[in-house]
């Protein structure tokens, strides 16, 4: 709505980055964890390089075709097409049926509302250090990383002249490495 309307500031990309940032960083455990109990333990090593290879492409192949795209239908285009694929996407979550694990004691001890439940989870993590730490690195690594990797868009095109071949080129080769 910001872009159709012209009111696009380079700060609403930079909030917005540092949100879909905050909410990455969730978003890979839980989905690790997802992925984990709708596979078959033997399944694993091929989900891994399935999920891997999929990831990979889309990363050499989205930058090409955001150019091809920004090209055909400009930036508005674009952030329908993502409305639209985001929408599918949290609706396709609705249909999708994730085997719970089984319970630990842990677990049944941590029973009761939503807020009861996420201190219990905090003051589990907390009264575990090794937890904690990795818990703390992963998700200020993934924050960080999800918050420059959003940013250089946009900053590769405020220094190209709004090069999207350029931008296409050095996001395509990312994606390779």
């Amino acid at each position: 709505l910001l872009s159709v309307s012209g009111h696009l500031a380079i700060w609403h990309i930079y909030a917005t980055a540092a949100f879909a940032s905050a909410a990455g960083s969730f978003q890979f455990p839980a989905y690790s964890s997802a992925i984990s109990m709708m596979v078959d333990k033997k399944q694993y090593a091929r989900t891994s390089a399935m999920l891997g290879l999929a990831r990979s492409s889309s990363r050499i192949i989205a930058p090409i075709a955001a150019a091809v795209l920004y090209a055909l239908i400009k930036i508005d285009g674009i952030f329908l097409i993502d409305i639209f694929t985001f929408t599918f996407a949290v609706l396709t979550l609705l249909f999708i049926h994730i085997p719970q694990p089984p319970p630990s004691k842990e677990g049944e001890a941590s029973r009761g509302n939503f807020w009861e439940e996420t201190t219990f989870g905090f003051r589990y993590i907390w009264q575990r250090p090794g937890l904690l730490g990795l818990q703390i690195i992963f998700s200020l690594g993934n924050f960080l990383a999800a918050m420059s990797f959003l940013s250089l868009s946009p900053m590769i095109l405020a220094r190209t002249g709004n090069d999207e071949v350029i931008l296409a080129s050095v996001m395509s080769a990312l994606g390779i490495g």
